[in-house]
Order: C-alpha cells, then sequence, then structure tokens
C-alpha cells in the first residue's frame, strides 16, 4: 500500500519505485488459503533535496524528459531553454511544476542530430542549473 491505498501492479516480493511514487509503504500479503497478514512498519519514500538537473534518456531522438527538485510544495513555473551547438536557441518552454520531481517533457525531433544545452531558469529569468543532452 502506498498512502494506505493499494499500488497496482505490486504483486513479487519487490516493488520498484522512482520519483513519480513517492509517499509512506507498508505490505500487505494474501496467501492461496485466502490468509491475510499486513506489516506494522512502514517505510517513506521522499524527495531529496539536490541540485542535479536530471536529463534522460541521452542519448535519444529528440524525446527525452528533464526533472530538478522542487520541494517548495506549491505550484512552481520553471523556464526551459534548449540552444544547438552554434548557441541559437531552438526550444523554450514554460512548465508549471506540481511535484518534488515534476516531468518536462521535450520534443526537438526537428531539429536534427547534435549535442545541445538545456538551461532550467526560475520564472523572473534566473538560471537554476544548466546540462547537456546528445539527439542522435
Amino acid at each position: 500500500f502506498r498512502n494506505g491505498e493499494a499500488v497496482n501492479g505490486a504483486t513479487s516480493a519487490t516493488l520498484v519505485v522512482d520519483v513519480d511514487n513517492l509517499g509512506v509503504y507498508t505490505a500487505s500479503v494474501v496467501d492461496g488459503n485466502g490468509c491475510a497478514g499486513s506489516s506494522t512498519a512502514s517505510i517513506t519514500i521522499s524527495a531529496a533535496a539536490n541540485a542535479l538537473l536530471f536529463i534522460y534518456p541521452s542519448p535519444n531522438n529528440g524525446q527525452f524528459q528533464v526533472r530538478y527538485q522542487s520541494l517548495d510544495g506549491n505550484s512552481v513555473v520553471r523556464k526551459l531553454n534548449i540552444y544547438d551547438n552554434k548557441g541559437s536557441r531552438v526550444y523554450t518552454k514554460a512548465y508549471s511544476i506540481l511535484a518534488p520531481y515534476g516531468m518536462m517533457s521535450v520534443d526537438i525531433r526537428t531539429q536534427g542530430k547534435g549535442i545541445y544545452r538545456v538551461e532550467l531558469s526560475d520564472n523572473n529569468g534566473n538560471r537554476i542549473a544548466t546540462g547537456s543532452v546528445l539527439v542522435l
């Protein structure tokens, strides 16, 4: 269970979670005879503060995700700019981030192959983080 609700697809002894599945987890099991049991202990998966800009997959075909830690607890606006190897801006978009590592989906397939610089800014235009991505 996550936050008191059953986790879809959790049918084995192992459950892989990521930043989209933060919460408090407990275990419950039902055997072949219908006997059930639940754990009294729980484990909390929470976001940890860091200054890393996650860009994945890389390399890619021009479609990728960007994530950055936002622990404010409130909706924030992040602006993503992407530049080609000549320094020309080829992509810009503002994203409303509603989760600690909110996903920013990018599609620059029309820009062609190359190494692109990714720049993340706050709503006031202040640079927060930069990174690179390889498009094949």
